[in-house]
């Protein structure tokens, strides 16, 4: 099967092996890798939303789930956003992964505080820096 996923990928343009692995292996698509092979005109779109706001450098948010499909990631946003108001959760892609965070912190022992508070509403998850 590689051999010959390999020849079709090898016999085909830049544009047309992209979209080839994008159907063989729908989980491993990054748009950083679509974008490095083919041209942006004819590249697929992302479907990963815009984050809902952008940390300044530096700042330190709570990490409240790491979730590999898009439509889970919007479930669970939403979910969260039921219990800590609209717009509290910040959704990314990164890795392959779509990770919810909460807030913006100047620093690590504030973002702690954050945690320990969520942690009281049954919310589990850990500091980190953008």
């Amino acid at each position: 099967m590689l051999g010959t996923l390999f020849l079709l990928l090898a016999s085909a343009s830049p544009v047309q092996a992209v979209q080839e692995e994008l159907r063989a292996y729908p989980w491993r698509y990054t748009p950083s890798a679509a974008s490095a092979t083919a041209s942006p005109a004819s590249a697929p779109t992302p479907t990963a939303p815009s984050p809902t706001s952008v940390a300044p450098a530096g700042a330190w948010s709570v990490q409240v789930a790491s979730l590999s499909s898009e439509e889970a990631a919007l479930k669970r946003k939403q979910e969260l956003e039921s219990q800590l108001g609209k717009g509290s959760i910040t959704l990314t892609s990164s890795a392959g992964a779509w990770k919810l965070r909460y807030g913006n912190f100047p620093d690590k022992k504030a973002a702690q505080k954050a945690k320990d508070e969520l942690k009281k509403k049954d919310i589990d998850g850990f500091p980190i820096e953008p």
